[in-house]
């Protein structure tokens, strides 16, 4: 997933782009918490953030939804 931030909701600097390893097969639900770091990015304010996270295409063979598609959700995204 890549961590974005604007001044302007137009042009947009990447300040971050993390792995997230999850395991590829597996029943259990989990919750994981990512954080991106902006060390070379020059400290100024920004008004705008956003992520992009893209999730892997349709279920795999071996899940009870299989051929359907997957989803991602988000349900907090925290700016410090």
């Amino acid at each position: 997933m890549c961590f974005y931030v604007s001044k302007d909701s137009v042009n947009w600097t990447l300040i971050d782009s993390v792995e997230t390893n999850k395991p590829g097969e597996s029943h259990e639900v989990s919750i994981s918490k990512f954080e991106a770091t902006f060390y070379e990015i020059k400290p100024e304010k920004y008004k705008y953030a956003k992520m992009i996270a893209k999730n892997f295409g349709p279920m795999p063979a071996w899940h009870e939804g299989r051929g359907h598609p997957t989803f991602i959700f988000i349900d907090e995204f925290e700016v410090k």
